[in-house]
């Protein structure tokens, strides 16, 4: 992500563009700072890690634009994890893809699969891939080229 497509809040890197810069695609964990996860990460080594080596860090809350904008001088769009994942679901909607949402319970999964096979049949669930995920409240979404790896994969939270 280059300089002009970030804003710095508190040592993080946060991206300033808009979530459709993500419509078409993106390589590379994508995690989502809030207020919440900041005094998290502040509290746990590990967490700070993986928030500081995302690839694109996406401003998740109202507290993060008001730090844009009190610390740094700079009007920020508000990109929940929420946002983000409609945005990807839809651009994967059309062409096929699949989705897997690691760290989700099996009924929050089944839940995930129904809602997802309502609105998008093309697009399909993957199975929960841990029981257990570190980083809960991390948003990660990997796209790949290619017929059957179009992916994202997101915490599924319930």
């Amino acid at each position: 992500m280059s300089t002009e497509g970030s804003v710095s809040i508190l040592g993080y890197k946060v991206f300033a563009g808009s979530k459709e810069y993500f419509a078409d695609g993106v390589t590379g964990v994508v995690a989502t700072l809030n207020p919440h996860s900041y005094v998290m990460a502040r509290r746990d080594e590990r967490f700070r890690e993986a928030l500081m080596s995302a690839d694109i860090l996406i401003p998740d809350g109202t507290g993060i634009q008001l730090a844009a904008r009190v610390l740094d001088g700079r009007r920020i769009e508000k990109i929940a994890g929420s946002d983000l994942h409609e945005v990807i679901v839809n651009s994967l909607s059309g062409k096929g893809g699949s989705c897997f949402y690691p760290g989700s319970s099996d009924e929050t999964q089944r839940r995930i699969t129904e809602r997802l096979s309502a609105g998008h049949p093309d697009v399909r669930a993957g199975e929960a891939m841990e029981k257990k995920l570190y980083l809960h409240a991390v948003v990660s979404l990997l796209f790949a080229e290619g017929k059957d790896q179009n992916n994202c994969r997101s915490t599924g939270a319930s």
